[in-house]
C-alpha cells in the first residue's frame, strides 16, 4: 500500500492556522507500540489528559494488526479512531500488541513512513510475561498455572510477546533511531512513579510543557480475581451497577485496590464449565519465588536479553534477577460474606450441594451455614440426600 500525502504537522512544530487546524488529516504522527504490561496504560491517560493530543477512545486501536481494517486503508483508520479530531498537534495510537508483530511494524512503516516517532516499553522479561499470565487470568482467558501455560514454549503468547531482540532489530532497520523512545519500566515508571517517562515522553514528542501532565493519578494497579459459590440470594452493587445472584450461582468478584468492584455471574450447572473454573480458582499462580524467576530467566529469556542490550547500546542494569523486586498479586479479602471459596470444591462437591440444595429446606439451611461447616460436610463425601438432612438441622 503506498504511503499517503501526510497532512499532519511536524510533533516540534506551532500551529500556524489554528482556525484551519480541523481540516488537516488525523493520521497519527506518534505510535505507542509496545509492549503489554510495561506502563502504557498509565501513559495512555497521561497523554489523554493533554488537551492538545487526539487519541482514539479506546486504548487500543487495534488497527495495523487488524487485516480487514488495514486493507481499508488509511481512510478506515481515520474513520474508525479518530473522527473526533479537531485539529490537535498531536495524534497518536496507543496500542502494545503492534511491536511483538512483524506484519504490524511493517505496515506502519509502508503506511505511516519512516518519520513516524515510535515508544517502546520494556519491561524485564519474567515479570511482563508474569504480569501478562496475570491479566490474562484476570479475563478468564485461561485456567492453567504459569509453569503450566510455559509448556507451550514459544507458543505460549505470554512468553513470546517477553522475546525482545529480533523485533527491536527490526524497527532499528526501518525507522530511524532518533525517532524511537525506548523506555525501561524498572528506571522510568517504577522509580519515583512514572513521572521519569512523562518527562522522556514530553521531550521526545516536543509536547508543550505549559500543560502539566498528572501521572500519579494513573499509576497501574495490581488486580487478582476471587472464584466463589453463592450460599445465598444476594444483589451487589458494583461499578456497573447492581448485580444479582442466587444460590449455588458461580461467581466472580473483581478487584482492584479496592477502587473498582464488578462480579460476574454463571448460573451454568455445566459439568465442564464448573470443571473448568474450579481448575481456575486451584491453579491460578501469584507470586513468582526468587528461584523460578532465576530459572526462567536463564531458560528463555538470557541470551535475548543480552542481544536487546547490544541492540540499545543499554546495560539495563535493573534486570539483575537476583535483585529485581518481585510483585504478588494478593486477592483482597471477599466482601460477600455468602460466597463458598472455589478453590476448596471439587467439581464433584459442587454437583452434590446442587443435588442436595434441590430440597428448599437444604438450600435455606445452606445461606444460614458457617462455610468451613459446609466444606466439612463436602469432604466427608455425603450423600446429596443425607447433606440435605444435614443442612436441614
Amino acid at each position: 500500500m503506498p504511503s499517503p500525502q501526510r497532512e499532519t504537522l511536524p510533533l516540534n512544530s506551532p500551529n500556524p492556522n489554528p482556525v484551519a487546524a480541523s481540516a488537516l488529516s488525523p493520521l497519527p504522527n506518534f505510535l505507542v507500540i509496545g509492549l503489554p504490561k510495561a506502563g502504557t496504560t498509565t501513559l495512555h491517560y497521561v497523554l489523554a489528559d493533554h488537551p492538545d493530543v487526539c487519541l482514539p477512545r479506546n486504548k487500543e486501536a487495534h488497527f495495523f494488526d487488524s487485516d480487514s481494517d488495514y486493507e481499508q486503508g488509511p481512510a478506515r483508520y481515520i474513520q474508525k479512531h479518530f473522527a473526533h479530531y479537531q485539529g490537535q498537534r498531536f495524534v497518536g495510537d496507543i496500542t502494545p500488541y503492534y511491536f511483538t508483530d512483524k506484519t504490524c511494524v511493517s505496515r506502519i512503516h509502508e503506511m505511516l513512513g519512516r518519520d513516524i516517532k515510535l515508544i517502546v516499553c520494556y519491561r524485564f522479561p519474567v515479570l511482563r510475561m508474569f504480569s501478562h499470565y496475570v491479566h490474562d487470568m484476570y479475563i478468564l482467558k485461561y485456567n492453567e498455572s504459569l509453569e503450566e501455560l510455559l509448556t507451550a514454549g514459544p507458543d505460549c503468547d505470554q512468553m513470546r510477546r517477553s522475546l525482545y531482540a529480533e523485533n527491536t532489530a527490526l524497527l532499528f532497520e526501518l525507522f530511524p533511531r532518533e525517532n524511537i523512545l525506548t523506555l525501561i519500566f524498572e528506571r522510568d515508571f517504577s522509580k519515583g512513579g512514572s513521572r521519569v517517562a512523562v518527562r522522556k515522553l514530553q521531550a521526545f514528542l516536543g509536547l508543550p510543557d505549559d500543560v502539566a501532565l498528572n501521572s500519579e493519578q494513573h499509576e497501574a494497579k495490581n488486580y487478582f480475581v476471587r472464584p466463589g459459590l453463592a450460599t445465598a440470594p444476594n444483589t451487589v452493587d458494583t461499578v456497573y451497577g447492581p448485580r444479582s445472584y442466587q444460590p449455588l450461582d458461580i461467581v466472580v468478584e473483581l478487584l482492584q485496590e479496592m477502587k473498582f468492584y464488578d462480579l460476574k455471574i454463571s448460573s451454568s450447572a455445566d459439568p465442564q464449565q464448573v470443571e473448568w473454573m474450579c481448575a481456575y480458582a486451584r491453579n491460578i499462580t501469584t507470586k513468582l519465588s526468587r528461584a523460578q524467576v532465576r530459572d526462567y530467566y536463564q531458560r528463555y529469556f538470557q541470551d535475548d536479553v543480552e542481544k536487546l542490550r547490544n541492540l540499545l547500546g543499554d546495560s539495563i542494569p535493573e534486570w539483575d534477577p537476583e535483585t529485581i523486586p518481585i510483585p504478588e498479586y494478593k486477592a483482597l479479602e471477599s466482601r460477600q460474606p455468602d460466597l463458598l471459596p472455589l478453590s476448596e470444591l471439587t467439581p464433584l462437591q459442587i454437583k452434590t450441594l446442587r443435588l442436595a440444595c434441590s430440597d428448599a429446606r437444604a438450600r435455606e439451611g445452606l445461606a444460614h451455614r458457617d462455610h468451613d461447616q459446609v466444606i466439612a460436610m463436602l469432604r466427608d463425601g455425603l450423600t446429596p440426600a443425607a447433606l440435605a438432612e444435614g443442612l436441614k438441622r
